[in-house]
């Protein structure tokens, strides 16, 4: 069951961002217009249908807000490696977006670097990783573009 707000909503929360003078606006695995919780199988895979669901409000979002709206995805490291190269080439086309937020488990280096050299977003690590040697691999090989730490 995908639980979704509706395209109205999307476009009246679009337009109080512009409003508030926000410039970024971070999607939550696309959550907030679209729950992915509920649609990612074990094995970290979105279906083509749910992936199409995803892209078309990130578009909604990008044409209620404007090119000026920086759309920032997290997808809390729960994908794998094709259906996040994937969703993100999707939502890239669909609404331009600034940064896509652990697309794999950032513990899992080589899936954050097959990542990072097939996709045009930036990627950003660092919310999971906890001490200054998980750090080094990501930051000695620039497996990303940002850092983000909470």
């Amino acid at each position: 069951m995908l639980r979704q707000l509706s395209p109205s909503q999307a476009k009246t929360s679009g337009r109080s961002l512009v409003a508030f003078e926000f410039r970024h606006l971070l999607r939550k695995d696309p959550e907030g217009l679209v729950e992915l919780d509920v649609l990612i199988d074990a094995i970290g895979q979105l279906s083509r249908k749910d992936e199409r669901v995803a892209a078309e409000l990130t578009a909604l979002v990008r044409e209620t807000a404007g090119p000026d709206m920086e759309i920032l995805i997290d997808a809390h490291g729960r994908f794998n490696v094709p259906t996040a190269i994937r969703l993100c080439r999707t939502l890239e086309d669909a609404g331009d977006i600034g940064w896509f937020e652990e697309p794999v488990p950032p513990e899992s280096y080589h899936a954050l670097k097959q990542v990072r050299d097939k996709v045009g977003a930036a990627i950003s690590v660092g919310e999971r990783l906890h001490t200054r040697w998980d750090f080094v691999p990501v930051l000695s090989k620039n497996w990303q573009n940002s850092l983000c730490r909470m």
